[in-house]
């Protein structure tokens, strides 16, 4: 019989082959350096949580959008099971800005061209109402075609995971449907796939084009670069009523909850059977390499999610779930990832001395990590036996907890700071129970490398 470590084992592995493993149809491989770090439990989460302006919030969304800045900078651990913490990627980004010195680089006239054309491509100054002082301010903000990059690149995405997830159940599942649905939907998926992608392709090639120019330039470490990027990151500033400080920080695609992106949510299911199957066939790099060795259930106290938590066995036997997931790239157009490869800068010793990550595996350091891409699920049901002796002893402290999980879902919580403004909640019946709400269940990360990682043939004036 499985144990529960097993179990969860297998459920991540599982989630992530299909939302982050290869791309056979376009011959793709699973980008090197990215891992998922799944919560456990998930984060409830409501649409009015991501119901904020993409330049620049209204009054009465810029608690939300702090909110969201908050969770999604959040440095993720590069193993383990992701949490909540102080650790914040904008903190670190403006460290960098802040405390970096830069070797003495001469740029061409055409290189100045260069990198101001692929800026332009990227990046556009927008003028807008800051809505905590009512006056017009220059905001940075992503192009057209960048939008478009990201956009395409979210249903690109998605329809690779609808894909995969039906590839996964025929290889893992004894479920008959496996098959069937294969044979039906496999070929259409097929298609979807090969279309969301050559749609994707030439935003891509022009976006990575861009891209790659600002990395070979800015990987020289101009100061005439760098004094843009402090720029940039000084006008994302936005505040809160409250006075609160935050980054603007978005994702896409725009409100990926209505009815006309409900395409881009898959269906995924899983069962007590497939366990020992996937556990012996995947090698998914799932919380940066370390599973969770504790039990499903977790329980706290208030309906806030960053809490201590308690976690209890729980009986498996023939558990079973179906749930709704979509992925959610994040955009941040006050942070430029190429500083974060770059050997053109290194901290001032006389200021800073840092490791921000030493490389290792798993690294260590202030930022080892940051996340690229939410995770999120809804409509979860899941069918386990809530009569059995171990089930219902935990059940029995349900009514006085706010916080309730099992494994990467939340099946009761909240998001907000404000922790008194929403939660979500389940359903208990005969068959298991069912919890309809939004959740954040993981974060696509990328791994940074070693930071700063100078390099000693530059000129740095010493």
């Amino acid at each position: 019989m499985a144990e529960n470590f097993e179990l969860l084992n297998a459920l991540l592995q599982k989630l992530a082959i299909v939302v982050m493993g290869p791309d056979s149809i376009n011959n793709l491989k699973v980008p090197e350096g990215y891992f998922i770090s799944f919560c456990t439990p998930g984060i409830a989460v409501d649409q009015a949580d991501f119901d904020f302006g993409f330049v620049a919030p209204g009054a009465n969304q810029t608690s939300a959008a702090a909110d969201f800045a908050s969770v999604a900078n959040t440095v993720p651990p590069p193993q383990g099971r992701w949490m909540a913490s102080d650790n914040k990627l904008d903190d670190v980004y403006a460290m960098i800005l802040r405390d970096s010195l830069f070797p003495t680089v001469q740029l061409s006239v055409q290189e100045k061209k260069s990198l101001q054309a692929a800026r332009d491509l990227l990046i556009h100054d927008i003028q807008t109402i800051d809505p905590a002082t009512g006056g017009v301010v220059t905001r940075p903000a992503d192009t057209p075609l960048f939008e478009a990059y990201k956009e395409r690149e979210a249903i690109y995405l998605n329809a690779a995971a609808d894909y995969r997830s039906l590839q996964v159940n025929l290889l893992y599942s004894d479920d008959p449907k496996a098959k069937t649905e294969w044979a039906l939907k496999g070929p259409i998926f097929e298609k979807r796939v090969r279309a969301a992608y050559n749609s994707w392709v030439p935003v891509k090639d022009q976006v990575e084009k861009a891209l790659a120019i600002i990395d070979t330039i800015g990987a020289r470490g101009p100061e005439l670069y760098w004094s843009g990027l402090k720029q940039r990151f000084e006008r994302s500033k936005f505040s809160t009523p409250e006075g609160d400080q935050y980054y603007l920080t978005k994702y896409f695609p725009g409100k990926f909850w209505d009815d006309a992106h409900k395409g881009g949510w898959l269906k995924f299911t899983f069962g007590y059977n497939e366990v020992h199957q996937i556990n012996e066939s995947s090698s998914m790099n799932v919380g940066g390499g370390g599973s969770v060795s504790v039990g499903l259930w977790s329980i706290g106290a208030s309906a806030s999610y960053a809490e201590q938590r308690e976690f209890f066995k729980a009986d498996i036997a023939n558990t079973a779930l179906q749930v709704s997931l979509t992925v959610v790239p994040i955009r941040r157009s006050w942070f430029d990832a190429s500083i974060l490869k770059s050997r053109g800068w290194k901290f001032d010793p006389n200021i800073n001395q840092n490791v921000l990550s030493d490389g290792g595996t798993p690294p260590k350091g202030l930022l080892p990590a940051y996340a690229t891409a939410m995770i999120l699920a809804r409509d979860l049901k899941l069918s386990t036996d809530m009569s059995s002796e171990q089930n219902e002893h935990v059940a029995t402290q349900f009514s006085a907890s706010g916080s309730v999980g099992w494994g990467p879902f939340s099946v009761r919580g909240n998001y907000s700071r404000n922790t008194d403004r929403r939660t979500h909640d389940f359903v208990k019946n005969a068959a298991g129970l069912e919890a309809p709400g939004m959740q954040i269940i993981g974060y696509m990360c990328e791994y940074v490398g070693k930071l700063p990682n100078p390099d000693n043939n530059l000129n740095w004036g010493q």
